[in-house]
């Protein structure tokens, strides 16, 4: 085996990484921008929720001619679905942002340690959702074909 291939990382002391103000000031910015994203998204859920309400508390009026197939239930809970799966990354990306803020001003290592780990659990959130929807889209246009060709 050839040793010379092989990359190895020298151990390094634990050390505390220095950020200076531009990096503060950058992450001070997406800090700004993820709060405006996570308000409108706390928005978007609470419309969706108020959708969901109206489906559960008046199902008849669900029913139209386009949408005979679907009952008020049905369209109550995907809202509903659609509200709890759009609150978390709101939730994380707010978590973020006000803590990107905290950090800027309070110059605190813990702040810029929390806001950096919302912002990893929101990018994990979102790569496990876009994950488990492209494998949904999947299985489901395979069973409409399915469904298509058994039909004909």
């Amino acid at each position: 085996m050839d040793t010379q291939n092989d990359i190895s990382i020298p151990e390094q002391p634990e050390e505390d990484i220095r950020m200076n103000f531009n990096m503060l000031n950058d992450l001070r910015i997406a800090g700004q921008w993820g709060m405006l994203l996570a308000v409108i998204g706390f928005i978007s859920s609470g419309i969706l929720l108020l959708f969901a309400l109206f489906f559960f508390l008046f199902p008849s009026l669900a029913h139209t001619e386009t949408t005979m197939f679907f009952s008020g239930f049905f369209l109550g809970g995907l809202y509903l679905t659609m509200a709890i799966i759009y609150f978390f990354p709101s939730l994380y990306l707010y978590r973020f942002a006000s803590s990107a803020k905290k950090a800027f001003i309070q110059r605190e290592t813990a702040d810029v340690a929390f806001s950096i780990n919302n912002l990893k659990t929101l990018f994990r959130f979102m790569g496990i959702f876009t994950i488990l929807s492209i494998v949904l889209i999947f299985l489901l246009i395979f069973i409409t074909v399915f469904f298509r060709v058994m039909a004909i």
